[in-house]
């Protein structure tokens, strides 16, 4: 009784210097606090001696039981405020156990372009040249290909870049299950993975280690206007139209997910192999599971692409799929 008369007065201090919005909510939470009391306290006498009976009919008993839900949420919502704790945090560096500290790159493929091979073996030259201290270590991971990835072409490859991993599947599964096929084969405390044709410039992906050197758990492409500008109408709207969803129904705070290049240590790696989405939208599954660790550190690098790529167009029934896809993550959560 003495918890109530406390609740009412505030609710009085509310009314006179709250704005409309939390006096309704306010009021919803009335409403609920006395259909319930009416119900189970011998209290509830005290709800008529609170309100006017207009304000009673008008108010208390018409949304009463509707205001419950939101009264939930509301005190959820504060709850969480409350206990939630604002101490700034800062990554940990990485810091090198060797001299010769190995960063695994994840490479799924279909369908590649001919030459893909000697494209391959320029980027880990530049890779090398750039990181220095580090050993660059090629998985390139074959999603079922009908064409393009040959004998010869994996035989020049191996022979160029001994230590380069391949993972021929056979059957095409998608890109979500090549990545995840890639990361098993992974053991290096640093990976990353994009595109075999490396779609973005190598200063971007050396900017993806440089803040996981910094301690960071996950590193995200945040795609400018070099990427929208090559990209379709129906891509471009696809693409904004799945950050806004993002944001939307998952919360995600980072929600360009399909930037196509991220990078993460050990601790990022364990989410990316707990994804079970196996088309494109794994990408956005491992960034809502990562977000949901507070003690997680996420962080996003803006990317340049590469002037000579071109974008192809998706088909309907991608966008329809990846759809149930999304919703799919936020039933599973």
């Amino acid at each position: 009784l003495i918890c109530r008369k406390v609740f009412y007065r505030l609710i009085s201090l509310i009314k006179k210097a709250a704005p409309y919005n939390l006096l309704h909510f306010s009021i919803m939470y009335v409403d609920a606090w006395s259909e319930f009391h009416k119900c189970f306290s011998p209290y509830h006498i005290l709800d008529y001696i609170l309100f006017s009976k207009h304000f009673r009919t008008e108010y208390i008993t018409s949304f009463a039981l509707k205001a419950l839900p939101c009264a939930i949420i509301w005190f959820k919502i504060i709850w969480e405020q409350l206990t939630q704790d604002y101490t700034s945090r800062t990554p940990t560096p990485f810091l090198h156990k060797k001299d010769d500290e190995r960063i695994d790159v994840i490479l799924p493929c279909y369908n590649p372009h001919e030459g893909w091979e000697q494209q391959l073996i320029e980027k880990h030259k530049e890779l090398e040249g750039m990181l220095n201290g580090y050993n660059i270590r090629f998985i390139v991971v074959n999603d079922g290909s009908k064409r393009g990835f040959t004998e010869e072409a994996v035989l020049r490859l191996t022979n160029n870049l001994p230590n380069t991993i391949i993972v021929d599947n056979k059957i095409n599964q998608g890109k979500g299950a090549a990545v995840r096929d890639g990361i098993a084969h992974s053991d290096s405390e640093l990976a990353l993975y994009t595109d075999y044709d490396f779609p973005y410039k190598i200063e971007s992906v050396c900017q993806v280690i440089k803040y996981l050197e910094e301690g960071y758990d996950v590193v995200v492409a945040n795609r400018n206007h070099t990427y929208y500008s090559q990209l379709s109408t129906r891509r471009k709207l696809a693409s904004h139209a799945s950050r806004f969803l993002n944001f939307m129904l998952l919360g995600l705070t980072h929600t360009d997910t399909q930037g196509g290049l991220k990078g993460f240590n050990c601790k990022g790696k364990a989410f990316l192999a707990s994804t079970r989405i196996k088309q494109f939208l794994f990408d956005t599954e491992f960034i809502y599971k990562a977000s949901l660790d507070d003690t997680t550190f996420i962080k996003e690098v803006p990317v340049d692409l590469r002037g000579e790529v071109m974008l192809p167009d998706m088909k309907k029934g991608v966008f329809v799929n990846e759809l149930k896809n999304l919703l799919m993550i936020c039933w599973r959560g």
